[in-house]
């Protein structure tokens, strides 16, 4: 979502016209202007306030309606322009300096609005003036980034008004920027403390609860603000992800439809829904909603993520590439994209793309173990096992609980054939995330080649259970069982692997040898024919071939 769009509380600008002691024409003027712009006829009233101006009269407030009306016809510029005669008029024209900067944030110029609250905040102001500025300046440094100084002004502003809900909720926001979601949850409890009708501070706690897994507490405040406000889309959607990650998909979906219902653009709703799709493996559905909310949203990076992340499942590399490189344009520390982008990309075999991306990744932040972890996996694949096993070393020493390190660093030394010590490793992977499909794979794959063809079955058995489309698990399981000399069983787990990827030119040839070593020599050739087509360089193809040709002369 945009984050103008997690600022519950803004600037409302409301047409009051204050009691003038004026002359009758110039009081009878501005009534009609006003009624005019009440009346949403805003050119009409814009002619009217321009009457005014031209008169010479109090110019700097004609100049101050007409900026708001002008905003109402949406041509900003001239509003800021009109602000800005208002202010050179009267310099101290408080509302007219709040108009210009709340104009400034929906523009997105947030430094020109800081610039205008600094303004503000050099006038001896009433406390009330003064807590708007210092909250809304808070609010502008958190869009720019400056998360700590934001904090600092919104404490700020809390000395001056204690009991007002916006500088905690804000306080609250730049604290879940920082990731110290416990302190913001208290900034967010204090805002609800002082108003239990506050919706928005509920939904992001609700936001911070789910970045710290306190799921079960997360539903229970989405569900606080839908028994306030059943149309609270924010919660819905809210909710929805929270049952993804549970893995309750049509509760999820439920949720997020009557999000859809209530508003047919939300764009997050679409997108969560891609999501919760993408996880249940429907990736075409889940590319299709994903593609709706791009319409809606066109600058979302998560929903590129989503999408491009959905487009691997469905082995589209290529396509996942350009979506993921999308996701990174509109935001360059967007780790979990440049961790997808590296997947892509190493399963399209561009290496040195992904250890030039991972550089990038570890300059912005040095200890990011993701992309340690994928620059360690690619040093091992292309053969430079001590930098790659040093790499993954120190991603360890900053997150000892991730399976994926040591993974990879079984993957290192099974490269290296120390397979004794790469199973140590994978043991330690399956230790810490006992679902581990890969780790199961890869110890198996070191058994087999020690020979251990009996043990690795049930590993990869375990690793079939957990995911029944993992190819690789079927091959390897195929290979321990064609060395046992249980040709009928190999056969029907090749076979498996055949139509899982039938463009496995492996799999064609192990086929071919399980029909050969049962004595169908016929039968066996357009198996080896066929993975020599799929990989013309086949040598234990070629072979095999041979010896079938010469068993039938």
């Amino acid at each position: 979502m945009n984050k103008k769009q997690l600022l519950s509380f803004c600037i409302i600008i409301t047409l009051v016209i204050p009691i003038l002691f004026t002359p009758v024409y110039a009081d009878d003027r501005y009534d009609k202007g006003t009624q005019l712009y009440n009346e949403g006829k805003f050119q009409a009233a814009l002619d009217e306030f321009n009457k005014v101006i031209a008169s010479k009269y109090k110019r700097e407030i004609g100049y101050y309606y007409c900026g708001l009306t002008y905003r109402q016809l949406g041509m900003n510029n001239e509003a800021i322009k009109a602000f800005d005669q208002a202010i050179k008029f009267s310099t101290n024209y408080y509302d007219a300096y709040f108009s210009k900067a709340d104009l400034l944030c929906v523009m997105d110029k947030c430094q020109e609005a800081i610039n205008c609250y600094d303004q503000l905040l050099r006038f001896k102001l009433e406390p009330a003036d003064k807590y708007y500025a210092l909250s809304y300046k808070g609010s502008e440094l958190i869009h720019l980034g400056k998360y700590q100084d934001a904090i600092t002004l919104l404490d700020e502003a809390v000395k001056v008004d204690a009991y007002d809900v916006y500088a905690y909720q804000e306080k609250g926001n730049a604290l879940s920027y920082l990731y110290k979601y416990q302190e913001a949850i208290e900034a967010y409890n204090k805002a609800i403390q002082i108003n239990e009708y506050y919706l928005s501070a509920y939904n992001r706690k609700a936001d911070a609860l789910i970045e710290i897994e306190n799921y079960q507490e997360a539903i229970a405040v989405s569900n606080k603000v839908l028994q306030l406000d059943p149309k609270d889309t924010y919660a819905l959607n809210n909710k929805g992800r929270t049952l993804i990650i549970l893995e309750k998909y049509q509760e999820a979906l439920d949720c997020l439809n009557l999000a859809i219902k209530l508003d047919p653009k939300d764009s997050w709703a679409y997108g969560n829904i891609g999501y919760t799709l993408e996880r249940m493996k429907k990736y075409d559905e889940a590319i299709m909603y994903l593609d709706i909310a791009l319409k809606l949203e066109p600058d979302d990076p998560w929903a590129y993520n989503t999408k491009g992340y959905a487009l691997m499942g469905l082995e589209k590399y290529k396509e996942a590439v350009e979506v993921l490189n999308k996701a990174v344009q509109l935001d360059n520390k967007y780790f979990d994209a440049y961790d997808n982008l590296c997947d892509a990309l190493s399963e399209l075999g561009s290496y040195q793309e992904v250890l030039n991306i991972t550089e990038k990744v570890l300059q912005i932040d040095p200890k990011n173990t993701a992309a340690l972890n994928d620059k360690g996996r690619i040093l091992a694949a292309t053969g430079k096992y001590a930098e790659a096993i040093a790499c993954l070393n120190y991603a360890i020493t900053i997150d000892s609980n991730d399976s994926t390190l040591y993974s990879n660093l079984g993957f290192a030394y099974e490269m290296q054939e120390k397979y004794s010590e790469a199973i140590k490793y994978y043991d330690k992977a399956i230790q810490i995330y006992p679902n581990g499909t890969y780790s199961y794979n890869g110890k198996a794959y070191c058994l087999i080649s020690m020979k251990k063809n009996i043990e690795a079955i049930p590993l990869l058995d375990k690793a079939i259970q957990i995911n029944p489309q993992y190819t690789e698990a079927y091959a390897n399981k195929a290979w321990a069982l064609t060395n046992l000399y249980k040709y009928q069983e190999a056969e029907i787990v090749t076979d498996k692997v055949i139509q899982l990827d039938p463009t496995y030119s492996w799999a064609y040839n192990n086929k071919g040898y399980i029909l050969l070593s049962l004595k169908k020599y016929k039968e066996s050739i357009p198996y080896f024919e066929k993975a020599l087509q799929l990989d013309p360089q086949y040598k234990d193809a070629a072979d095999n071939k041979r010896e079938a040709e010469g068993k039938l002369k």
